[in-house]
């Protein structure tokens, strides 16, 4: 994986004066504002990398008279100089550096790591289906753009650079009049898009498969487990028409009035046409238009499919592979969000090098809070992953002109600023960062669809979720003498001291300690989760006439397993949070219901005795009851509950 050691730009895009990271092989998640400057970050990367391929053009971007260049406004008049500059992890003292003078120390090390990485991006995505209705979804355009550049085809070249060789031939001869002359298709024309045509339609073709199963269909598989549910099978196609050279009108396909030509042959793009079929009442219906007929999520879900599909395409024996991923979520909802987020933990994370670029202040918490659940605290997290904040902030030029110049901070928790004000003995701001960090804390111990209001608003002030965390404490059973504790420190030191009026009131340096060390008591408190939120569920109770009736749940809140330093083992949540998708004859699969059910704040008991009820609503027969509840609710991974709960 290792990835990238420092990144440097200097008079680059946003940047107009020297800003290096230092990532040291670690995954990096970076917060911007619009105009910050973070997507400078990502344009760095993409621009060095595209120029491992020796046919780019790369001199443009570095000169000022040039439309296309890529220096700094702001800088012009005083220097021209520019670069971007990187190591990598591997070889951390060796530097490849792009600039006005071209390439330096580019080797087949970087070619390596440009062809097994990728930039995925929420505006690249939504290029695979933005089309007019009236148009059929031709992907090429979006290969050719953003995927061919990074795929190489059997013979080690990048497919893009055979397709540009294949557009700037132009198989004609001229006479010594001067007049362009129609000739016989010269062979070697023809070789190259004859494999240029053979080695897409095999990679479309690997996209399509599965190595175990070749029947199954590897983009419908994907989508399934990944953005699909139980009730809403989609089968995903890619299908490829050749590109061709047409000389006269006289061709087969039905395109010759787009191509007129008596001067010379004339290359015919191929296309790469997305075909998607819905299974409705176990029969795959045709979607002519998914573009108008699917919402934004779930054509998100496609184009991310078919964006990882290729991904896995990409060199597996590579030392440094990074996956750079530009404000990929911002038009899913929250569920849908969550998905993303464990796809790329569980099938990702331990393969390439992120870097995630957000300009969602929730999304970079919500991220962070997953990855330091994944690691088990936010030390671990730290041990693998760099956060930045970057902000649009005012410097001064050599010239002392003020002008744009981003700020990169490195991202600390509330409790480290609170720590840091209270040795510099500000402790009105101790105070506050100490309150957002309790606040924050709680939002992430306590389950969503528990901290939520009669009205159900999430609650996010620190009274009331000192409120829902004393219900949950009940629930678990843990000791709410801390939150007891915590209270009386709300009243007279958290509270008043974040409204103006107070903001000077005296504050005692051992009220101050006295949080600090209710907060130690709190990060003890221990939490392992058995499922987490989106994981389906599928319960199969037997009847006494020989009947089953199976029973798909979904949850809407991590299951978890918890204790504080009091505890010697850990303890289940009694309740948990969950959504029912379907009811299905399963003996013949036949649906019985698929109308979402809320099951909130149910025990598994509870969840079961209605299932058992269920069955004589639904077949009219009787369950047979279990000894073992835990051992009928069964994972996708077809692990029971109980194995789950034995096993974490």
């Amino acid at each position: 994986m290792p990835g990238i050691h420092t990144l440097e730009l200097s008079n680059f895009k946003a940047f107009p004066v020297v800003q290096k990271f230092e990532l040291e092989g670690k995954h990096g998640l970076f917060y911007g504002e619009n105009g910050s400057g973070k997507s400078s970050v990502h344009w760095a990367l993409y621009t060095l990398f595209q120029a491992t391929d020796k046919g780019k053009t790369t001199d443009n971007y570095f000169d000022r008279s040039h439309t296309e260049n890529l220096l700094n406004t702001y800088t012009e008049g005083l220097t021209n100089e520019a670069w971007i500059k990187l190591s990598l992890a591997t070889q951390p003292q060796y530097f490849y550096q792009l600039d006005g003078q071209g390439r330096h120390g580019f080797d087949t090390t970087l070619t390596d790591t440009h062809f097994a990485s990728d930039f995925i991006s929420h505006r690249l995505l939504v290029n695979v289906y933005n089309f007019a209705h009236s148009q059929q979804i031709n992907l090429f355009s979006v290969f050719e753009r953003d995927v061919l550049p990074f795929i190489q085809t059997s013979t080690g070249e990048s497919f893009s650079e055979l397709w540009e060789e294949i557009k700037t031939t132009k198989p004609y001869a001229r006479k010594v009049t001067g007049v362009w002359q129609k000739t016989a298709l010269r062979e070697e024309d023809d070789l190259t898009l004859t494999q240029f045509n053979t080695e897409i339609q095999n990679l479309l073709a690997r996209l399509q498969t599965i190595d175990t199963d070749q029947s199954e269909n590897r983009l419908s598989v994907f989508y399934n487990r990944h953005f699909g549910n139980c009730m809403e099978d989609l089968e995903i196609n890619l299908n490829y028409i050749p590109a061709l050279y047409l000389s006269t009108i006289n061709q087969d396909i039905k395109i010759e009035n787009r191509y007129k030509t008596k001067d010379f042959w004339k290359i015919q793009p191929p296309m790469i046409i997305l075909n998607v079929r819905q299974k409705v009442n176990k029969k795959l219906i045709p979607i002519h238009r998914p573009q108008s007929f699917y919402n934004e999520a779930r054509l998100t879900g496609i184009a991310l499919t078919i964006r990882f599909c290729v991904l896995e395409e990409r060199p597996i024996n590579v030392e440094n592979k990074i996956l750079v991923l530009d404000d990929l979520l911002i038009s899913l909802d929250m569920s849908n969000r969550e998905r993303v987020i464990d796809l790329l933990l569980t099938r990702y994370l331990n393969k390439y090098q992120f870097l995630i670029f957000t300009h969602e202040r929730a999304f970079f918490h919500l991220l962070r809070r997953r990855l330091e659940h994944h690691y088990g605290s936010q030390t671990g997290m730290e041990e693998k992953w760099k956060l930045y904040e970057v902000y649009e902030h005012d410097g001064s030029l050599p010239n002392e002109r003020i002008v744009p110049i981003p700020l990169v901070l490195d991202w600390k928790n509330p409790l480290a600023k609170a720590k840091a004000h209270f040795r510099a003995k500000d402790y009105p701001a101790c105070a506050n960062y100490l309150r957002s960090y309790l606040e924050e804390w709680f939002q992430e111990f306590i389950p969503s669809q528990k901290r939520r209001d009669n009205e159900g608003n999430e609650v996010k002030m620190l009274h009331g979720l000192l409120s829902k965390a004393k219900d949950f404490f009940d629930e678990l059973p843990l000791s709410t003498t801390i939150l007891t504790e915590l209270n009386l420190y709300r009243e007279t030191l958290l509270n008043w001291l974040s409204h103006h009026d107070n903001a000077y009131a005296e504050v005692f340096r051992s009220d101050l300690e006295g949080v600090f060390g209710v907060i130690d008591r709190l990060q003890k408190i221990q939490k392992k989760c058995v499922l987490p939120i989106n994981a389906e569920l599928t319960v199969c109770i037997d009847t006494q006439q020989g009947s089953k009736c199976e029973f798909v749940i979904q949850l809407t809140d991590d299951f978890y397993l918890l204790k504080d330093d009091h505890q010697i083992e850990f303890k289940e949540q009694a309740t948990i949070c969950a959504k029912q998708l379907a009811v299905r004859d399963g003996n013949t699969n036949r649906v019985l219901a698929e109308k979402e059910r809320k099951l909130k704040n149910k025990t598994w008991q509870q969840i079961y005795n209605d299932f058992c009820v269920g069955c004589k609503d639904f077949l009219q027969e009787d369950a047979i009851p279990v000894s073992d509840i835990y051992e009928v609710f069964i994972d996708s991974t077809n692990r029971s509950l109980a194995q789950l709960l034995y096993t974490v």
